[in-house]
C-alpha cells in the first residue's frame, strides 16, 4: 500500500486573531440562551464532522521470524505427486516406487508429505517381499525336492539356471541365498553320512559304509563329492586290510590294549593340559601304526599351549581378565605365569588361578593373532587339535575346515579327530571296554 504524507500543521495565528475568536464564541453563547428557553427543550447535539482518513505509516512492516513463518508444503506436495506418478506409471516396479518415496521423505523432512511418503515406501517394500516370495516359491520347491532325494548338485544347478533368467536384482540375491543354503545342506548330509559310515566300518559292515558314503559322492556338490570320494578310498583301504579275519583280530586286539591305556592315562593328562605326561604314557611311535598320528596331534596341541603361555607372559604388568572353566571370572593386573598357575593383582589383593582351568576360548583368543599368525594354515591346524584335546569338537571342526581352506595338509589330523585313539577313548570311561 502506498503511504501518504501527513497533512501539514495549520500556521500559527497572532494573539489578536485569537481574542477575536473568543469574542465570537461568547456572542454565540448569548444567542443560544436567548433563542432557546427552558420550555422549548434541549436542542439535539450537533453531528460530529466526518473523520479524515489516517495517513499511512512510513515505517516498514516488521519481518516475520523464520520460525513463525508458516511452512510452505508446495514443494513437498509436488515431489509427492511425482513419486505417485512414478508408482502409477510403473506398476509392479516396487524398487522404483520405493526409491521415489524415499526421495520425497529425505528431501522434505518434517512435512506431512514426507510422513505419507514413508508410509507408502513401507507398503511398497512389503509388497516387494510378498512378490519375491511368490515368484521364487516354484523354483525353491523344485530344488527342495531334488535335495530331499540327495541330488544337491542338481538342485544347485536348477537354482543357478533360474537366477540367469531373472532381471530383478532382488530375485538374483534370493537365488544366491538359496544356493548357499543348499550347499550347506549338502555338507551337513556328508557329515552325517561320514558319522554313520564310521559306525558301520567299526562294526565290520563295510558294504553298508560304502553305500552311505556313495550317496554324497554321487549327488553332492563338487566339494562334497571330492571329499566323499576320498573317504571311500580310505574306507576301501581299511576294508582290504580287514579282509583277513586273523589280521583284523590282531589289529583290533592291539588297538584295544592301546585304547585302554589311552583312556586310562593319556586322555586324563591331555584334558588337564599335561601334554608331556600324555606323550610319555602313549609310548613310542613304533608301538602301533595309529600311535604316530596320535603323537603328532598331541604335539600340535602342546605347541599351541606353549604359544598361549608365551602370549600370557608377554602381558605381564597389564590389566587382564580370565574366564575359568567353572564359570568364574578373575581380573586384575597380570603378575606372573608359572608352570601350572597364573597370578593377578586384583582389587582385593593377589588372585591365583590354575592354568588348567582357563577356558579354551580365552586361550585361543590370547594366542591367535599374537603369538601365532592368524592366517597360517599351521596355526589353524594347531588350534583344531588343541580344541580336540579339550573335547570341543565343534570348534575343532571349524579350525580344521579353515586349515584346509588355507592349503594345509589335514589328512592325519582329520583321521585322529574322526576315529583315532583319543576319539575312541573319549567315548567310554577310563579302564572300561
Amino acid at each position: 500500500m502506498t503511504e501518504t504524507a501527513p497533512p501539514p500543521e495549520p500556521a500559527r495565528r497572532g494573539p489578536w486573531l485569537a481574542l477575536g475568536a473568543l469574542a465570537a464564541a461568547a456572542g454565540m453563547a448569548v444567542a443560544i440562551v436567548v433563542l432557546f428557553s427552558p420550555e422549548d427543550g434541549v436542542p439535539p447535539p450537533p453531528e460530529p464532522p466526518p473523520e479524515a482518513p489516517r495517513p499511512a505509516s512510513r515505517r516498514p512492516a516488521a519481518a516475520v521470524p523464520p520460525s513463525a513463518a508458516p511452512k510452505n508444503d508446495a514443494a513437498a506436495q509436488a515431489a509427492f505427486a511425482r513419486a505417485e506418478a512414478v508408482e502409477r506409471a510403473r506398476p509392479g516396479d516396487y524398487e522404483a516406487a520405493m526409491a521415489a518415496w524415499r526421495e520425497v521423505a529425505a528431501g522434505h523432512p518434517g512435512t506431512p508429505w514426507a510422513r505419507k511418503a514413508e508410509d507408502r515406501r513401507r507398503a511398497a517394500g512389503e509388497a516387494l517381499a510378498t512378490y519375491l516370495e511368490r515368484e521364487f516359491e516354484s523354483a525353491r520347491k523344485g530344488a527342495a525336492a531334488l535335495a530331499a532325494a540327495g541330488h544337491f548338485a542338481d538342485a544347485v544347478e536348477a537354482i543357478r539356471a533360474y537366477r540367469k533368467e531373472q532381471a530383478r536384482e532382488a530375485l538374483r540375491a534370493r537365488a544366491d541365498a538359496e544356493i548357499a543354503s543348499l550347499e550347506n545342506q549338502s555338507r551337513a548330509a556328508y557329515n552325517e553320512a561320514v558319522r554313520d559310515a564310521q559306525e558301520r566300518a567299526k562294526a565290520g559292515r563295510f558294504e553298508e559304509a560304502f553305500s552311505l558314503l556313495g550317496l554324497p559322492a554321487e549327488g553332492g556338490i563338487p566339494e562334497v563329492a571330492a571329499r566323499s570320494a576320498a573317504g571311500l578310498a580310505e574306507l576301501r583301504a581299511l576294508a582290504a586290510q580287514a579282509a583277513s579275519a586273523e589280521e583284523a583280530r590282531r589289529i583290533e586286539e592291539a588297538r584295544r590294549t592301546l585304547r585302554d591305556r589311552v583312556a586310562g592315562r593319556v586322555l586324563p593328562a591331555v584334558r588337564a593340559r599335561r601334554y608331556e605326561e600324555a606323550l610319555r604314557e602313549l609310548g613310542p611311535a613304533s608301538a602301533h601304526p595309529a600311535v604316530a598320528e596320535e603323537r603328532e596331534a598331541i604335539l600340535a596341541a602342546s605347541r599351541f599351549w606353549e604359544a598361549f603361555l608365551k602370549a600370557a607372559r608377554d602381558r605381564a604388568g597389564r590389566p587382564a581378565a580370565l574366564l575359568l572353566a567353572d564359570g568364574r571370572r578373575v581380573s586384575g593386573k597380570l603378575a606372573a605365569v608359572g608352570a601350572d598357575r597364573i597370578s593377578l593383582d586384583g582389587p582385593a589383593g593377589p588372585v591365583e588361578a590354575p592354568l588348567g582351568k582357563v577356558r579354551a576360548d580365552q586361550v585361543a583368543a590370547w594366542t591367535i593373532g599374537t603369538a601365532l599368525s592368524a592366517v597360517e594354515a599351521a596355526t589353524q591346524l594347531q588350534a583344531a587339535l588343541f580344541y580336540f584335546c579339550e573335547g570341543d569338537d565343534e570348534a575343532a571342526r571349524i579350525h580344521l575346515a579353515t586349515a584346509r581352506e588355507r592349503g594345509g595338509d589335514i589328512g592325519a589330523a582329520e583321521r585322529v579327530f574322526r576315529s583315532g585313539l583319543l576319539r575312541e577313548a573319549s567315548f567310554k570311561p577310563p579302564g572300561k571296554e
